[in-house]
């Protein structure tokens, strides 16, 4: 009954033979036989078989054989030439199994690497690969067969970056990319970005990691200094310094959008996103605050979780009688933290449609809500573009404090007209404390007063992700024209201006506790309606 190796099922045998017996003789009896573990798992050992051993000594006596065959041909012995050359052949494959025993390492020839890559992925019961491809340096495959059969054999749960020198480069491999973007997050960086991001980790060239996701079990492979072989390795250090490098190298890159409505149009809107030194001309948040830091820690903001659910619950209250399917609009939708969340309520179907105007949290937001068939993203300033169609539901989360007072009257204005009647709009935001707006003073102080009051909670909490936000965003809200995306206001003037442009206040929450709220400055969620 025991499977002859596992010592505890010949213990579990044994308790059921002497169930019967007096518990004293019993456990008697089971020390006794317990004390004959290291014995049975010595003498088990010699009937044990590791099939991954078994597969080693199998493909090493394929090699065997074959050479021992290879040994009486008469054409190697007779011409020495070829005699010599399948000489040195047999001792270079010796050569490079020897450094198995040594460093952890296979070397194979450059022209070898996208076959073992392949097979990698083929024989693992499930693999995911992470890797880098300078397209046209080293590895010029990617638009033949080779690439192909590499695209087959990647599994849908990979990211791969391809690095381009140059612009036609790119738009040479477009269609390419395309048909990986459709199987697996595919992401295009142009070089200069590619070494700037791996320099930090000395990496400088092509590499990839390949995990087994049921072992656990990883390896990498790079290329060597000459760029004629690949090398395989486990070890350890290795592994952390290609992990770690390309993390850095996809917070460079762009996402590559599968099925684009206009091919000929996302073409040139990816080429010069990745080849532009800045995005366009225009002034985002990412201009002023770093993308990754924003989308790395701004749901840690102190009340930033609080403010979603408080809009999560305005909008099931407000569900339209239970209705299936709810068309939601959101403004500003940023690297997608709140977006997420809405398109993921699960008491009705919410159809969302968010809109981006900063390319590069785009990125972002497209990786969040990849996988949700209902939301669609577009990179457009609603104060310019306007969305299809009419909505049930507006959400503006940690947004409406970008808008600049100038655009406040068309930004009502647009909200409006992109309302169903009785739809709403509701805002989740930051609103400094009451002061004279006219006063450039008493704003200054008013916005330290905020942001200096969560950089404290922050503190306290050790998060030094939410106390670098907080300091780049005071800042920007005390910059002048050139380098402000920040333009803070407090509630009761917030009130006043929706009021003036159309809509009704029909509910008003602070988040942060009201004596704060009223001091210092905090987060409201507001929800309006156009006014009858």
């Amino acid at each position: 009954m025991p499977d002859g190796y596992d010592f505890n099922r010949v213990i579990e045998i044994v308790e059921r033979l002497l169930s019967g017996q007096d518990r004293v003789a019993r456990q008697l009896a089971l020390d006794k036989i317990s004390k004959q573990r290291s014995e049975w798992e010595q003498w088990t050992r010699q009937f044990r078989v590791d099939d991954r051993e078994l597969g080693l000594r199998s493909a090493a006596d394929s090699v065997l054989t074959t050479l021992r065959d290879l040994a009486p041909a008469k054409h190697l012995r007779k011409n020495s030439c070829v005699w010599e050359l399948a000489r040195k052949n047999f001792l270079d494959v010796a050569d490079t199994f020897q450094t198995w025993h040594t460093s952890r390492e296979l070397k194979v020839e450059r022209s070898h690497y996208p076959e073992y890559l392949v097979h990698l992925q083929k024989k693992l019961r499930s693999a995911a690969t992470n890797a880098v491809a300078v397209v046209d340096e080293v590895e010029e495959f990617w638009d033949q067969k080779t690439g192909n059969e590499i695209l087959e054999a990647t599994p849908p749960g990979s990211k791969r970056v391809f690095v381009f020198k140059e612009a036609r480069i790119l738009e040479r491999h477009f269609d390419h990319l395309l048909r990986h973007a459709e199987k697996y997050g595919t992401f295009v960086i142009a070089a200069r970005e590619f070494y700037k991001a791996g320099a930090a980790h000395q990496v400088t060239g092509d590499f990839s990691i390949v995990t087994d996701e049921v072992t656990g079990d990883r390896v990498t492979a790079s290329y060597d200094q000459s760029g004629r072989h690949i090398i395989f390795t486990s070890a350890e250090a290795t592994l952390n310094r290609n992990g770690a490098a390309f993390a850095s190298i996809i917070k460079r890159s762009h996402a590559v959008r599968p099925f684009p409505d206009d091919g000929a149009a996302y073409r040139e809107q990816l080429i010069s996103r990745t080849f532009s030194v800045e995005n366009d001309g225009a002034l985002h948040h990412s201009s002023v605050i770093p993308i990754e830091l924003y989308d790395a820690f701004e749901e840690d903001h102190p009340f930033y979780r609080a403010m979603q659910d408080r809009m999560l619950k305005m909008l099931r209250e407000r569900a339209l009688g239970g209705a299936k399917q709810i068309e939601a609009l959101e403004i500003g939708a940023g690297t997608g933290h709140f977006t997420k969340r809405l398109a993921q309520q699960r008491f009705s179907d919410v159809r969302l449609c968010a809109m981006e105007p900063d390319p590069r949290a785009v990125e972002f937001l497209i990786r969040k809500v990849s996988g949700l068939d209902l939301v669609t993203v577009m990179e457009a300033d609603f104060l310019v573009v306007d969305p299809p169609g009419k909505y049930d539901f507006i959400f503006s989360a940690f947004a409406e404090h970008h808008i600049r007072p100038a655009d406040k009257r068309e930004y009502f204005r647009r909200v409006l007209d992109n309302l169903k009647p009785g739809g709403w709009f509701i805002v989740g935001d930051e609103f400094l404390r009451f002061h004279d707006a006219s006063d450039l003073r008493a704003y200054a102080e008013a916005v330290r007063s905020y942001h200096n009051y969560i950089i404290e909670l922050a503190r306290d909490e050790h998060n030094w992700g939410v106390v670098r936000l907080e300091e780049a965003a005071m800042v920007s809200g005390l910059a002048d024209e050139s380098g402000r995306v920040d333009f803070k206001i407090d509630i009761e003037r917030y009130r006043n201006d929706v009021s003036v442009n159309g809509l009704r206040v029909m509910e008003c929450v602070p988040i942060t506790p009201i004596d704060v709220a009223q001091s210092v400055g905090g987060i409201y969620v507001v929800a309006m309606q156009a006014i009858s």
